[in-house]
């Protein structure tokens, strides 16, 4: 791959490194990247490993000049992917990308500012070019999804990786604020800000003054402000309660504490101190606020508390400092969890694999039929020859074919070149959605295909897609169809939960489902009649169809429930699906079931609701 960065590298320090390291890697890997930023520190790390750079010299948020220079460069060379980080790399290299093709991947690491009332939110991720986004978090995926009119299965979380090696630092001596060598040290790492969360921590200070070995050791500036200031002075272990300020030796202070405790209230992605904490092999302690609870392990790297509550917040740091053992036997799972889960290595071989499944999508190719313009269509690879003929069973699609399904969408399995595919025509949109589903949104055929090709990426079965086909008049979608090769198959899951099988195939769809999960798909039309199976010598092979609506990302326990309430509405059917689907996650199978039947007595009130308005609408039987 072609990978083009535009990042701000004017001060290479300790911050920026695990991203910096990221390309550095996937240079090495055999990609060609290039790296641009408004300025390069001297020291960068990029010329020596053979990775070509440049300066833009940006100052404003949108810069026309460097616009023009990151297009110059566009135009030099065929780039793949170009991902920019910052608020002031995104917008600009999200114009300098209009007209290309190239997949445009922009990084999110909080999950605050993102507002569609913000027309800033615009000239950045919420821009139209924007082809993906990278977060470091699943927090914040979520709440970037929230904000997103499309693409939203295109955000994708992955942590930012870390090397144990970088975190040799000396402790620093903890002498200059009179902690004692025997002290207990809880430090904090974070600006003096609400979101921080610091004023609940200096609160918590009150319930642990009991506590002789205990000291506070907060790095961050903005202390001399109200309600700071205050609740230190009327503090009981005020004289334990040491504030550094902006400090540039943050890295030695963590070394040389005993825990580290964040007890951010929101807007957090996952805090750089916290990773840095763990590859000191220091325990965390930190809020369900951002990220952090997808990375601290409960009882084995940490504890993660609810935000905002000073009384937990002391709780934790009571249980740790008096338990100097469990301490170091945290001690070496922290390092444990930097060297896999978190290792910067994993971290460029996931950004790798993303981008190399977003190069994989083709591009819609613009083409006529006759006098009638507006017809674009995508085909896949192997099908490229078969063009022609596959514009043909669209013209002749009404006239001929074997009907699969007639409703709102029309399903037809035809022969092209004497092979037999599906092809599946969508209902016209009407009114207001035409126009978006022809200016804002995907359409469900492009949907589908996309989707195909990125579900047989990640090794679940699907019909192979061969292409989609999208006509459009004076800007609305008029029609879209999809086609995919036919999949050969025994019968559906509504044969399957009919009662005619016994619960042998339920426990293998079930697993089918898990491994679904597992892969993060959620596929939001999961009914019986959209998993096909085939009996394979004894083994049911499951595959999946009608594929317009999902959702990749990872999944609550929630979620996974809530999939399963289409599936039937026999009780003892979905207690067992309940039960199995537990067995296979390691939760409680209770639990799973009280998940499960509440989300299915929401889709009952939810249909009840739909027939009602049916009714008083004069669409439904009276």
């Amino acid at each position: 791959m072609k990978i083009l960065v535009y990042s701000d590298y004017s001060r290479i320090n300790h911050s920026v490194r695990p991203e910096a390291e990221i390309f550095l890697q996937l240079a090495s890997m055999g990609h060609t990247v290039s790296v641009f930023s408004p300025r390069l520190d001297p020291a960068e790390p990029f010329t020596a490993a053979g990775i070509r750079t440049a300066t833009t010299a940006q100052t404003a948020k949108v810069s026309p000049t460097s616009i023009r220079l990151l297009r110059r460069e566009l135009r030099r060379e065929n780039y793949d992917v170009v991902f920019a980080t910052s608020s002031r790399t995104i917008p600009t290299a999200a114009f300098a990308c209009m007209g290309f093709n190239c997949k445009l991947v922009v990084y999110r690491g909080t999950t605050r500012g993102l507002k569609r009332s913000d027309p800033t939110s615009f000239l950045s991720v919420l821009h139209p070019r924007v082809d993906a986004v990278l977060t470091v978090s699943d927090a914040v995926s979520e709440a970037v999804r929230k904000k997103l009119y499309k693409n939203r299965d295109k955000v994708v979380s992955i942590f930012k990786g870390h090397d144990i090696e970088w975190y040799k630092d000396p402790p620093a001596d903890l002498a200059e604020f009179s902690i004692p060598p025997n002290a207990v040290v809880a430090i904090a790492v974070a600006r003096f800000r609400p979101s921080k969360g610091l004023r609940y921590l200096l609160e918590a200070s009150e319930l642990l003054a009991d506590i002789e070995p205990l000291h506070l050791l907060i790095v961050g500036s903005g202390a001399d402000q109200a309600p700071y200031t205050s609740i230190v002075m009327n503090s009981p272990m005020r004289d334990r309660i040491h504030i550094t300020g902006r400090r540039e030796d943050a890295l030695r202070l963590i070394a040389a504490a005993d825990m580290l405790v964040q007890p951010s209230v929101d807007g957090e992605g996952l805090p750089r101190s916290i990773i840095e904490a763990l590859a000191f092999g220091k325990p965390v302690i930190s809020t369900t606020a951002g990220g952090a609870k997808e990375v601290v392990e409960e009882g084995k790297s940490g504890l993660i508390i609810p935000p905002a509550n000073s009384v937990a917040i002391a709780r934790s740091i009571r249980a740790l400092a008096a338990e100097p053992e469990t301490i170091q036997t945290m001690s070496e799972h922290c390092r444990n969890l930097v060297r896999t889960r978190l290792s910067h290595t994993k971290t460029a071989a996931a950004y790798e694999q993303f981008f190399q499944s977003l190069c994989s999508e083709q591009a819609p190719i613009p083409r006529s039929i006759g006098d009638h313009q507006g017809i674009y269509t995508a085909v896949a690879p192997d099908y490229l020859q078969h063009r022609a003929a596959i514009l043909k069973l669209l013209e002749n699609f009404d006239a001929s074919g074997e009907i699969l399904h007639r409703k709102r969408n029309t399903v037809k399995k035809m022969l092209l070149c004497d092979t037999p595919v599906v092809v599946k025509s969508f209902n016209i949109p009407r009114g207001i959605r035409a126009f978006i589903y022809g200016r804002v949104r995907k359409s469900k055929a492009r949907r589908s295909f996309e989707h195909a090709r990125r579900l047989r990426t990640l090794g679940i079965s699907t019909p192979e897609p061969i292409a989609f086909i999208e006509e459009r008049r004076r800007g609305q979608l008029a029609a879209s169809h999809y086609v995919s090769e036919y999949f050969p198959h025994d019968f559906s899951m509504t044969y399957g939960f009919s009662g005619n099988e016994d619960s042998a195939i339920i426990n293998a769809f079930t697993q089918f489902t898990f491994d679904l999960h597992e892969a993060g798909v959620l596929h939001w039309d999961h009914n019986p009649s959209n998993t096909l199976v085939r009996d394979q010598a004894g083994a049911w092979e499951f595959t999946i169809i009608d594929i317009n609506r999902m959702r990749f990302g990872s999944l609550s326990l929630k979620q996974r429930m809530k999939n399963f309430v289409r599936l039937t509405d026999d009780i003892s059917t979905m207690k067992n699906l309940a039960h199995c689907y537990a067995r296979l996650a390691g939760e409680h199978p209770e639990l799973c079931e009280t998940l499960l039947m509440k989300q299915k007595q929401r889709h009952w009130r939810k249909l009840a609701l739909k027939k009602q308005l049916k009714r008083l609408f004069g669409k439904g039987p009276r």
